[in-house]
């Protein structure tokens, strides 16, 4: 059971939650870099999979609730779950209401990108089978050119996106586009990335000097720190690597609290870099 406990940002309280687990190939987790290395800390399944958390970040900040992802949802059969392994103990909305609030309080999603597994829950079904959003208080961002690839998908790229996500959104006019960086509120910055895909985005939080950066699929778990560490599933593998050299040293100098959206064990934690390499600190 994930317990949530706030995380204090200057005047930000920020929500690490869990809307449970899932598994997904160990080798396409790590790319190029060999099971001889990644294996001496990573455990697997019997079908070479690892756990991964799902880990949607909540902040509340200026009177205002902002859900960063909105996790896996409720729409796989049981074939999916059981590829998968999908595992919603606890879900999202057993998560919101541990803070104290339900759906309907939320005023923002932010999509770092529009994957299954980060705005699943995005949708929910009406009773007449139509999809309705699942936050209907609020308004989505995506990048502009996230919502065109994902609608305009290919042999590659179909297996990530769920269209009952997000198309439904768009026709009733939830969906507030953005084209490359912008705050959305003070010390509320999402920044286009790449990388994962062309227009992944990140999320920057900053309040009273104090940040943070929500990093998605561009480094999904502590394991992925180490620089050549990058998933098979990143359509822009070398973006990838010069945004996470980037951030990563930004984040070492500027003291960043970093949210890694699929570690099953780390939700987040601060960087120092040694022998070499980007680690997390010890405290």
């Amino acid at each position: 059971m994930n317990v949530v406990s706030a995380i204090e940002l200057g005047r930000f309280r920020l929500y690490p939650l869990l809307d449970g687990f899932f598994h997904l190939d160990a080798g396409s987790l790590y790319g190029i870099v060999p099971k001889t290395l990644w294996g001496r800390n990573q455990s697997v399944d019997d079908k070479n999979r690892m756990r991964l958390g799902i880990r949607p970040l909540l902040v509340e900040a200026d009177n205002q609730w902002i859900l960063i992802d909105t996790g896996i949802g409720d729409k796989f059969d049981e074939k999916y779950n059981r590829i998968y392994g999908v595992e919603r103990i606890p879900t999202l909305e057993d998560q919101l209401s541990e803070v104290g609030i339900s759906k309907n309080d939320i005023t923002v999603v932010i999509n770092s990108h529009l994957h299954w597994d980060h705005a699943g829950g995005n949708t929910v079904q009406g009773k007449d089978h139509d999809w309705l959003p699942g936050f209907p208080n609020a308004r989505y961002v995506v990048q502009r050119g996230e919502y065109e690839f994902a609608t305009h998908l290919n042999e590659r790229t179909r297996g990530s996106y769920r269209i009952d996500d997000y198309v439904a959104l768009q026709k009733k006019g939830y969906f507030d586009f953005v084209d490359g960086d912008k705050f959305i509120l003070e010390g509320v910055k999402v920044v286009k990335s790449g990388g994962h895909i062309p227009y992944h985005q990140c999320v920057y939080l900053e309040s009273d000097s104090k940040k943070a950066f929500f990093l998605g699929d561009l480094l999904p778990m502590h394991s992925h720190l180490p620089l050549p560490y990058i998933m098979a599933f990143d359509l822009e593998p070398l973006v990838t690597l010069e945004k996470k050299r980037e951030y990563l040293q930004r984040a070492m100098e500027e003291d960043w609290l970093l949210f890694f959206v699929h570690d099953p064990d780390v939700p987040c934690g601060k960087v120092e870099f040694h022998e070499n390499q980007y680690r997390l600190r010890s405290s």
